[in-house]
């Protein structure tokens, strides 16, 4: 059944390419704060800090009718995240769990801020 759930998942999120993700929404989002994200962070995922005053705000401007994928550190600020964008109306949202785990149920790899190829480890 895990297998089920990572395979749906790579099948949706392999229709996006970074442009096509950008261009119709962002539907990976790294929800660490800026610096986190700077070191390393999923390829093609934006950073939208669940801590930061204006997430709501952030996340008011997304497509309620787009599937999100969410990762941070261990999952937890990620758990928050999701609970209120449902708040917020959006109902196709999935918690990743770590960086770590998000690059690999993905098969993404992970860059820091200049684009350049780094680990995906928590920072």
């Amino acid at each position: 059944m895990r297998n089920q759930f990572c395979l749906r998942y790579l099948a949706a999120f392999a229709t996006f390419s970074v442009a096509s993700s950008q261009a119709h929404g962002t539907n990976l989002i790294d929800v660490r704060t800026p610096n986190e994200f700077a070191m390393s962070h999923l390829v093609g995922s934006v950073n939208i800090d669940v801590l930061s005053a204006d997430f709501d705000l952030e996340i008011s401007k997304l497509d309620r009718e787009l599937s999100y994928l969410l990762y941070c550190k261990t999952g937890g600020r990620t758990a928050r995240a999701i609970k209120r964008m449902n708040d917020l109306g959006f109902l196709a949202t999935e918690n990743l769990g770590s960086l770590e785990e998000a690059a690999s149920k993905l098969g993404l790899p992970c860059e820091n801020l200049a684009g350049e190829p780094v680990a995906c480890s928590p920072h």
